[in-house]
Protein backbone atom coordinates (compact mmCIF):
# COMPACT_ATOMS: atom_id res chain seq x y z
CA UNK A 1 0.00 0.00 0.00
CA UNK A 2 1.44 3.64 -1.18
CA UNK A 3 1.50 6.42 1.11
CA UNK A 4 2.27 10.14 0.14
CA UNK A 5 4.10 10.80 3.81
CA UNK A 6 5.50 7.59 4.26
CA UNK A 7 7.71 5.12 1.71
CA UNK A 8 8.65 1.85 2.91
CA UNK A 9 10.58 -0.38 0.99
CA UNK A 10 11.66 -3.86 1.50
CA UNK A 11 14.30 -5.55 0.16
CA UNK A 12 14.32 -9.34 0.05
CA UNK A 13 17.33 -10.84 1.10
CA UNK A 14 17.22 -14.60 0.47
CA UNK A 15 18.89 -15.27 -2.26
CA UNK A 16 19.79 -19.11 -2.56
CA UNK A 17 22.77 -19.78 -3.24
CA UNK A 18 24.09 -23.03 -4.57
CA UNK A 19 25.93 -25.31 -2.62
CA UNK A 20 28.18 -28.24 -2.98
CA UNK A 21 26.42 -31.52 -2.83
CA UNK A 22 28.19 -33.81 -0.33
CA UNK A 23 25.73 -36.34 -0.37
CA UNK A 24 25.27 -36.80 -3.69
CA UNK A 25 26.87 -39.51 -6.15
CA UNK A 26 27.78 -39.46 -10.18
CA UNK A 27 27.63 -42.82 -11.37
CA UNK A 28 29.71 -42.35 -14.51
CA UNK A 29 28.18 -44.83 -17.10
CA UNK A 30 30.01 -46.46 -20.15
CA UNK A 31 26.72 -48.49 -21.15
CA UNK A 32 25.13 -45.93 -23.50
CA UNK A 33 25.33 -42.02 -24.14
CA UNK A 34 23.49 -39.89 -21.63
CA UNK A 35 23.23 -36.58 -20.46
CA UNK A 36 23.59 -36.22 -16.72
CA UNK A 37 20.38 -36.91 -14.85
CA UNK A 38 19.65 -37.37 -10.98
CA UNK A 39 17.64 -40.41 -10.04
CA UNK A 40 15.45 -41.16 -6.59
CA UNK A 41 15.82 -44.96 -7.29
CA UNK A 42 16.28 -47.33 -9.63
CA UNK A 43 13.14 -48.38 -11.24
CA UNK A 44 14.24 -44.89 -13.71
CA UNK A 45 17.51 -46.67 -14.31
CA UNK A 46 16.55 -49.98 -15.13
CA UNK A 47 13.63 -48.44 -17.57
CA UNK A 48 16.50 -46.34 -19.37
CA UNK A 49 19.75 -48.51 -18.99
CA UNK A 50 18.41 -51.92 -18.82
CA UNK A 51 18.36 -54.38 -15.54
CA UNK A 52 21.49 -55.92 -16.76
CA UNK A 53 23.14 -53.02 -17.27
CA UNK A 54 26.37 -51.76 -15.45
CA UNK A 55 24.65 -48.99 -14.78
CA UNK A 56 21.55 -50.67 -12.92
CA UNK A 57 23.88 -52.81 -11.17
CA UNK A 58 26.17 -49.95 -9.27
CA UNK A 59 22.93 -48.00 -8.46
CA UNK A 60 21.80 -51.44 -7.18
CA UNK A 61 24.56 -51.25 -4.71
CA UNK A 62 24.10 -47.96 -3.95
CA UNK A 63 20.24 -47.77 -3.13
CA UNK A 64 20.62 -51.06 -1.38
CA UNK A 65 21.77 -49.65 1.78
CA UNK A 66 19.81 -48.48 4.68
CA UNK A 67 19.52 -45.28 5.34
CA UNK A 68 19.56 -45.09 1.38
CA UNK A 69 20.88 -41.73 -0.73
CA UNK A 70 18.29 -39.79 -1.91
CA UNK A 71 19.79 -39.50 -5.32
CA UNK A 72 21.96 -40.61 -7.60
CA UNK A 73 23.45 -39.04 -10.48
CA UNK A 74 24.15 -40.65 -13.59
CA UNK A 75 26.05 -39.42 -16.63
CA UNK A 76 26.96 -41.49 -19.53
CA UNK A 77 30.18 -41.16 -21.66
CA UNK A 78 28.95 -43.57 -24.40
CA UNK A 79 29.80 -47.47 -25.94
CA UNK A 80 32.83 -47.50 -24.12
CA UNK A 81 34.90 -51.08 -24.24
CA UNK A 82 37.15 -51.83 -21.44
CA UNK A 83 41.14 -53.05 -23.19
CA UNK A 84 39.78 -51.14 -26.74
CA UNK A 85 38.78 -47.40 -26.22
CA UNK A 86 41.67 -45.38 -24.31
CA UNK A 87 40.73 -44.44 -20.92
CA UNK A 88 41.94 -40.64 -21.54
CA UNK A 89 37.63 -41.01 -22.73
CA UNK A 90 36.18 -40.94 -19.17
CA UNK A 91 38.77 -38.09 -17.82
CA UNK A 92 37.69 -35.78 -21.18
CA UNK A 93 33.77 -36.67 -20.24
CA UNK A 94 34.22 -35.56 -16.63
CA UNK A 95 36.08 -32.38 -18.05
CA UNK A 96 33.25 -31.87 -19.75
CA UNK A 97 30.41 -32.52 -17.47
CA UNK A 98 32.08 -30.42 -14.25
CA UNK A 99 31.82 -27.24 -16.38
CA UNK A 100 28.35 -27.22 -16.34
CA UNK A 101 27.38 -29.87 -13.69
CA UNK A 102 29.61 -29.91 -10.84
CA UNK A 103 27.09 -30.42 -7.54
CA UNK A 104 28.66 -33.90 -6.87
CA UNK A 105 31.21 -35.21 -4.40
CA UNK A 106 31.32 -38.82 -4.62
CA UNK A 107 32.46 -40.19 -8.44
CA UNK A 108 32.03 -43.83 -9.24
CA UNK A 109 32.38 -45.58 -12.32
CA UNK A 110 30.72 -48.82 -14.02
CA UNK A 111 34.32 -49.67 -15.37
CA UNK A 112 36.81 -51.11 -12.46
CA UNK A 113 39.31 -52.57 -14.79
CA UNK A 114 43.43 -51.40 -13.47
CA UNK A 115 43.66 -48.64 -16.53
CA UNK A 116 40.28 -47.44 -15.91
CA UNK A 117 40.67 -46.80 -11.97
CA UNK A 118 44.16 -45.19 -12.52
CA UNK A 119 42.94 -42.80 -14.97
CA UNK A 120 40.00 -41.65 -12.50
CA UNK A 121 42.04 -41.61 -10.11
CA UNK A 122 44.29 -38.93 -11.28
CA UNK A 123 41.83 -37.37 -12.69
CA UNK A 124 40.20 -36.66 -9.28
CA UNK A 125 43.78 -35.82 -7.51
CA UNK A 126 42.97 -32.28 -8.58
CA UNK A 127 39.42 -32.17 -7.70
CA UNK A 128 37.83 -31.40 -4.22
CA UNK A 129 35.38 -34.90 -4.73
CA UNK A 130 36.73 -38.60 -3.65
CA UNK A 131 36.45 -41.08 -6.00
CA UNK A 132 35.85 -45.11 -5.01
CA UNK A 133 36.01 -48.37 -6.65
CA UNK A 134 36.20 -51.52 -6.46
CA UNK A 135 39.32 -53.69 -7.13
CA UNK A 136 40.65 -57.84 -7.34
CA UNK A 137 44.08 -56.50 -7.51
CA UNK A 138 45.34 -56.38 -4.37
CA UNK A 139 48.39 -54.21 -4.83
CA UNK A 140 46.39 -51.59 -7.01
CA UNK A 141 45.79 -49.18 -4.28
CA UNK A 142 50.06 -48.62 -3.46
CA UNK A 143 50.42 -47.45 -6.69
CA UNK A 144 48.07 -44.93 -6.42
CA UNK A 145 48.89 -42.98 -2.98
CA UNK A 146 45.86 -40.37 -3.55
CA UNK A 147 44.61 -38.81 -1.01
CA UNK A 148 40.98 -39.05 -3.26
CA UNK A 149 41.16 -42.21 -4.32
CA UNK A 150 39.48 -44.99 -1.93
CA UNK A 151 39.57 -48.83 -3.40
CA UNK A 152 37.77 -51.35 -1.63
CA UNK A 153 39.40 -54.99 -2.65
CA UNK A 154 37.52 -57.84 -2.94
CA UNK A 155 36.60 -61.11 -5.11
CA UNK A 156 33.89 -60.19 -6.80
CA UNK A 157 34.19 -56.26 -7.32
CA UNK A 158 31.27 -56.55 -9.84
CA UNK A 159 29.02 -56.86 -6.80
CA UNK A 160 30.22 -53.14 -6.69
CA UNK A 161 31.40 -53.43 -3.00
CA UNK A 162 32.93 -49.98 -2.94
CA UNK A 163 30.00 -48.10 -4.56
CA UNK A 164 27.68 -50.13 -1.67
CA UNK A 165 30.07 -48.69 0.99
CA UNK A 166 29.32 -45.16 -0.40
CA UNK A 167 25.43 -45.53 -0.53
CA UNK A 168 25.99 -46.52 3.36
CA UNK A 169 28.17 -43.64 4.01
CA UNK A 170 26.78 -40.39 1.98
CA UNK A 171 23.29 -39.97 3.58
CA UNK A 172 24.93 -39.46 6.66
CA UNK A 173 26.26 -36.13 8.70
CA UNK A 174 30.03 -35.34 7.79
CA UNK A 175 31.58 -35.51 10.93
CA UNK A 176 29.40 -37.55 12.35
CA UNK A 177 30.74 -41.12 11.42
CA UNK A 178 33.99 -42.52 10.66
CA UNK A 179 34.04 -45.47 7.07
CA UNK A 180 35.56 -48.10 8.72
CA UNK A 181 33.26 -51.07 10.97
CA UNK A 182 30.21 -49.95 7.95
CA UNK A 183 28.13 -52.68 7.19
CA UNK A 184 26.68 -53.22 3.96
CA UNK A 185 23.69 -54.55 2.47
CA UNK A 186 23.83 -57.37 -0.41
CA UNK A 187 27.47 -57.53 -0.41
CA UNK A 188 29.30 -60.90 0.58
CA UNK A 189 32.90 -60.44 3.39
CA UNK A 190 36.16 -61.74 1.51
CA UNK A 191 37.15 -64.80 2.44
CA UNK A 192 40.62 -63.29 3.01
CA UNK A 193 43.20 -64.53 5.40
CA UNK A 194 44.77 -62.45 8.18
CA UNK A 195 47.93 -62.51 6.21
CA UNK A 196 45.73 -60.80 3.27
CA UNK A 197 43.40 -58.37 5.12
CA UNK A 198 47.13 -57.21 6.77
CA UNK A 199 48.65 -56.94 3.36
CA UNK A 200 45.55 -54.54 1.83
CA UNK A 201 45.39 -52.59 4.73
CA UNK A 202 49.53 -52.24 4.50
CA UNK A 203 49.13 -50.90 1.04
CA UNK A 204 46.68 -48.36 1.85
CA UNK A 205 43.36 -50.42 0.61
CA UNK A 206 40.19 -51.52 2.37
CA UNK A 207 38.00 -54.78 2.18
CA UNK A 208 35.04 -55.94 3.55
CA UNK A 209 35.41 -58.94 6.41
CA UNK A 210 33.67 -61.08 9.25
CA UNK A 211 35.03 -59.95 12.18
CA UNK A 212 33.37 -61.02 15.91
CA UNK A 213 30.58 -62.09 13.92
CA UNK A 214 29.37 -59.02 12.13
CA UNK A 215 30.64 -58.13 8.45
CA UNK A 216 32.26 -54.93 8.23
CA UNK A 217 34.19 -52.58 6.11
CA UNK A 218 37.65 -53.08 7.69
CA UNK A 219 39.80 -49.65 7.37
CA UNK A 220 38.45 -46.17 6.02
CA UNK A 221 41.66 -44.78 4.41
CA UNK A 222 42.19 -43.13 0.66
CA UNK A 223 44.92 -45.28 -0.73
CA UNK A 224 47.22 -42.22 0.96
CA UNK A 225 46.74 -43.74 3.89
CA UNK A 226 44.70 -40.41 5.11
CA UNK A 227 41.28 -41.13 6.87
CA UNK A 228 38.44 -40.49 4.48
CA UNK A 229 36.76 -38.28 7.25
CA UNK A 230 39.28 -36.48 7.26
CA UNK A 231 39.53 -35.58 4.03
CA UNK A 232 35.80 -35.28 3.91
CA UNK A 233 36.05 -33.02 6.61
CA UNK A 234 38.19 -30.47 4.67
CA UNK A 235 36.45 -30.14 1.90
CA UNK A 236 33.07 -29.62 3.31
CA UNK A 237 34.87 -26.91 6.21
CA UNK A 238 36.12 -25.17 3.10
CA UNK A 239 32.82 -25.11 0.82
CA UNK A 240 30.69 -23.92 3.85
CA UNK A 241 32.88 -21.18 4.61
CA UNK A 242 33.04 -20.34 1.16
CA UNK A 243 29.53 -20.52 0.60
CA UNK A 244 28.91 -18.44 4.10
CA UNK A 245 31.20 -15.57 3.48
CA UNK A 246 30.07 -15.10 -0.31
CA UNK A 247 26.76 -15.21 0.88
CA UNK A 248 27.49 -12.08 3.01
CA UNK A 249 29.12 -10.25 -0.32
CA UNK A 250 26.03 -11.14 -2.47
CA UNK A 251 23.28 -10.80 0.07
CA UNK A 252 24.78 -6.99 1.56
CA UNK A 253 24.50 -3.94 -0.40
CA UNK A 254 28.26 -3.32 0.85
CA UNK A 255 30.81 -4.85 2.92
CA UNK A 256 32.72 -2.13 4.13
CA UNK A 257 36.35 -1.82 4.23
CA UNK A 258 35.97 -1.02 8.09
CA UNK A 259 36.85 -2.72 11.40
CA UNK A 260 32.92 -3.84 11.46
CA UNK A 261 33.03 -5.16 7.96
CA UNK A 262 36.16 -7.18 8.76
CA UNK A 263 34.45 -8.49 11.97
CA UNK A 264 31.45 -9.46 9.64
CA UNK A 265 33.45 -11.65 7.56
CA UNK A 266 35.32 -12.98 10.32
CA UNK A 267 31.66 -13.91 11.91
CA UNK A 268 30.82 -15.78 8.70
CA UNK A 269 33.47 -17.97 9.30
CA UNK A 270 33.69 -18.74 13.04
CA UNK A 271 29.58 -19.33 12.28
CA UNK A 272 30.93 -21.89 9.84
CA UNK A 273 33.41 -23.35 12.73
CA UNK A 274 30.88 -23.10 15.82
CA UNK A 275 28.30 -25.00 13.69
CA UNK A 276 30.77 -27.98 13.47
CA UNK A 277 31.72 -28.67 16.59
CA UNK A 278 28.56 -30.43 17.77
CA UNK A 279 26.32 -32.82 15.72
CA UNK A 280 22.48 -33.17 16.53
CA UNK A 281 23.08 -37.32 15.90
CA UNK A 282 25.92 -38.28 17.96
CA UNK A 283 26.81 -35.02 20.00
CA UNK A 284 30.14 -34.73 18.36
CA UNK A 285 30.96 -32.69 15.21
CA UNK A 286 34.32 -32.42 13.08
CA UNK A 287 35.68 -29.90 15.26
CA UNK A 288 36.51 -31.47 18.76
CA UNK A 289 35.88 -30.07 22.39
CA UNK A 290 37.93 -29.67 25.35
CA UNK A 291 37.03 -31.43 28.75
CA UNK A 292 34.90 -28.17 29.66
CA UNK A 293 33.00 -28.05 26.49
CA UNK A 294 34.85 -25.21 24.88
CA UNK A 295 35.25 -25.23 20.94
CA UNK A 296 38.82 -25.89 19.77
CA UNK A 297 38.95 -23.71 17.02
CA UNK A 298 40.59 -19.71 16.76
CA UNK A 299 40.15 -17.34 14.41
CA UNK A 300 42.00 -14.32 13.88
CA UNK A 301 41.43 -11.19 10.87
CA UNK A 302 44.12 -7.86 11.09
CA UNK A 303 42.28 -4.59 12.00
CA UNK A 304 42.02 -2.11 8.74
CA UNK A 305 45.37 -0.32 10.16
CA UNK A 306 47.42 -3.80 9.68
CA UNK A 307 46.60 -4.01 6.17
CA UNK A 308 48.33 -2.68 3.53
CA UNK A 309 47.28 0.44 1.52
CA UNK A 310 47.71 -1.65 -1.77
CA UNK A 311 45.35 -4.08 -0.11
CA UNK A 312 42.65 -1.89 0.55
CA UNK A 313 42.94 -0.03 -2.84
CA UNK A 314 42.12 -3.30 -4.64
CA UNK A 315 39.87 -4.19 -1.78
CA UNK A 316 40.95 -7.42 -0.12
CA UNK A 317 41.14 -8.42 3.23
CA UNK A 318 43.97 -10.47 3.26
CA UNK A 319 45.37 -13.37 6.44
CA UNK A 320 42.30 -13.88 7.85
CA UNK A 321 43.36 -16.56 9.46
CA UNK A 322 41.67 -19.76 11.89
CA UNK A 323 43.11 -22.94 13.67
CA UNK A 324 40.69 -25.77 14.86
CA UNK A 325 41.45 -29.14 16.16
CA UNK A 326 39.77 -32.07 14.41
CA UNK A 327 37.76 -34.41 16.54
CA UNK A 328 38.29 -37.80 14.78
CA UNK A 329 37.73 -41.00 15.60
CA UNK A 330 38.45 -43.96 17.52
CA UNK A 331 39.43 -47.23 15.35
CA UNK A 332 41.60 -49.25 17.69
CA UNK A 333 41.84 -49.78 21.49
CA UNK A 334 44.47 -51.51 23.11
CA UNK A 335 44.06 -52.28 26.61
CA UNK A 336 45.76 -54.53 29.14
CA UNK A 337 44.65 -55.85 32.46
CA UNK A 338 46.32 -57.93 35.02
CA UNK A 339 44.30 -60.02 37.33
CA UNK A 340 45.67 -60.96 40.85
CA UNK A 341 44.37 -63.32 43.77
Amino acid sequence: MSNRYVDVVITRQTQALSQMGFGLTLILSTDKASAYKEYTDTAAIGTEFGVESKTYKLASAIFGQTPKPAKVAVYGVGDYVDGTDPVSELSAALNTLVLTRNDWYYLTCTEQADAEITELSTWINTKEKLYFASTSNEALAETLNSDRTVLLVHPNPETYPAEAWVGACAPLKIGSYTWTFKTLSGIAPAAYDTTTINDIEAANGSTYIAEGGVNITSKGVTTSGEYIDIIQSQDYLKARMTENVFGLLVRSPKVPFTDSGIALIVAESEKTLASEVVNETTGEGIIARDADGNPLYTINAPTRTEISTNDRAARVLPDVAWNATIAGAIENVHIRGVLQL
